[in-house]
């Protein structure tokens, strides 16, 4: 079985959510301890208004790995800042599912 790890990015980016959450669970399902695809899978929920859902993803992405979540959606270092349009629909879509963050 072959998985690709950023073809769910490349399916969000492209706005296909329900593809980019199609993607993500196949990763999660292939490497259940990576943390990214549930960031991913809860901004994709988000987007499709699945909004419980992607609370409980983000829960998920929490648990697998805090340090991670933290580094990326709280902390976000100066590189990890978003600038371009595709990053307001990720803060978007996060926010939805509780989420909380400026740009």
């Amino acid at each position: 079985m072959v998985v690709d790890a950023v073809d769910h990015k490349c399916k969000y980016y492209d706005c296909d959510y329900e593809g980019a959450l199609e993607a993500a669970q196949r990763l999660i399902r292939f490497r259940p301890s990576v943390p990214m695809p549930y960031r991913w899978r809860a901004a994709a929920l988000g987007q499709l208004g699945r909004i419980n859902e992607a609370q409980e993803a983000l829960q998920e992405a929490i648990e697998v790995s805090l340090t991670n979540f933290y580094g990326y959606v709280r902390v976000r270092h100066p590189y990890m800042r978003p600038l371009r349009a595709h990053a307001r629909r990720i803060v978007k879509s996060r926010g939805r599912a509780g989420v909380i963050w400026e740009l």
